[in-house]
């Protein structure tokens, strides 16, 4: 699925974001706080934690979206070097493949904590969701091939639209992972 999002226009990518919220409230929304908080291993995430990494994810991009609505984001350094948007929004959509292939660790300021989670979770994923949606519809009026740079590292830039679809791709990946928590045998039923 992920393959067609990253040639995606920006209205292709909104109804793909508007078909996760569904699609999340069915799978995810009636689940347990001990389903929400069981791993398959120390070191592999919760669905608790895939859902609080992408709302870490996602809602840092926030600050610069707004700025760009309100216009006054200016342009940093590395926005301006004709040369790396393109490099690295081929790298990070592939690091972010939903197949599972490109293996990425996420930066330390998106690690999920390490202490349960509260039932809420899901629910302040899917309002984070939302307020991506509506900054994806504010986008409209504004050039979605401006450089932008990504929160996780200031020297990674990419196009606005690029932004959005490294978002839906990102999520798509992360609600698949904790899709293959439950289907573990040892998960609390």
């Amino acid at each position: 699925m992920a393959s067609f999002l990253r040639t995606a226009d920006l209205d292709t990518l909104i109804n793909e974001a508007e078909q996760i919220v569904p699609q999340v409230q069915q799978i995810f929304g009636s689940l347990t706080i001990n389903q929400l908080n069981w791993k398959p291993h120390p070191q592999e995430w919760s669905v608790g934690q895939c859902f609080e990494h992408l709302t870490i994810a996602t809602s840092s991009y926030f600050p610069m979206l707004q700025a760009i609505q309100v216009g006054t984001k200016r342009h940093t350094f590395w926005e301006r070097l004709p040369f790396l948007p393109r490099m690295w929004s081929n790298l990070v959509l592939n690091m972010i493949e939903p197949d599972g292939s490109g293996k990425a660790t996420a930066p330390p300021s998106w690690q999920p904590s390490q202490s349960a989670l509260d039932a809420g979770i899901v629910e302040a994923f899917l309002c984070c969701h939302h307020e991506c949606i509506d900054l994806m519809n504010a986008s409209r009026s504004h050039d979605l091939r401006r450089i932008v740079t990504s929160p996780a590292a200031v020297f990674v830039t990419y196009s606005l639209l690029d932004a959005y679809r490294i978002i839906i791709i990102h999520d798509q990946l992360h609600i698949g992972q904790a899709q293959r928590v439950m289907q573990q045998a040892a998960f609390p039923r």
